[in-house]
């Protein structure tokens, strides 16, 4: 009603461009909030940070866009280790612990990084000992292989390990 009597009262203009801002970012922030429900997290991200730019303080919307990247951090790091990619999984988990220092997600990932890591390394030292001859030393560090990841795996190894060495013996 004020813009019709007076087209150019500023403060009616202030008001009406203020509702056209805040419309159109509740509609941005709908879209992310759909895109996060479905699962497409970078549409997510994407739609948060238009809606961030539009109102840069606020910090509601601004916790929805970090909580969504670790999300998506997470995402990508469990696929990287389960790619046995590790130290781009682990690059992944820092990238998403800078937002969320305190996640037990990314602290328990992180931690399954490093038993794996222990677990490929003493499998690569009870590999280079068995080939050495050193049937003692390799069973020795299968085990410790087996104390930090037990399965199939490693239990094959000490199977076969078994059998080398009673094959030498024969």
């Amino acid at each position: 009603a004020a813009l019709e009597k007076d087209p150019e009262n500023p403060d009616a203009l202030r008001l009406q461009k203020q509702i056209a801002v805040k419309t159109e970012l509740t509609q941005i922030e709908q879209r992310g909030d759909a895109a996060l429900a479905a699962g497409n997290l970078d549409a997510a991200i994407t739609a948060f940070e238009e809606a961030l730019a539009l109102a840069p303080g606020d910090t509601a919307l601004a916790g929805k866009l970090n909580r969504t990247r670790v999300r998506r951090g997470l995402d990508q790091a469990r696929a990287a280790i389960d790619a046995d990619e590790l130290t781009q999984a682990e690059a992944l988990l820092k990238d998403a612990q800078l937002l969320d220092p305190d996640s037990e997600d990314i602290l328990g990932l992180l931690a399954q990084i490093e038993t794996q890591r222990g677990y490929d390394t003493f499998v690569q030292q009870g590999d280079r000992a068995k080939e050495a001859g050193d049937f003692g030393r390799a069973k020795r560090f299968y085990r410790q292989a087996k104390e930090l990841i037990p399965g199939k795996e490693i239990d094959q190894l000490l199977e076969e390990l078994d059998y080398a060495q009673y094959l030498t013996q024969a």
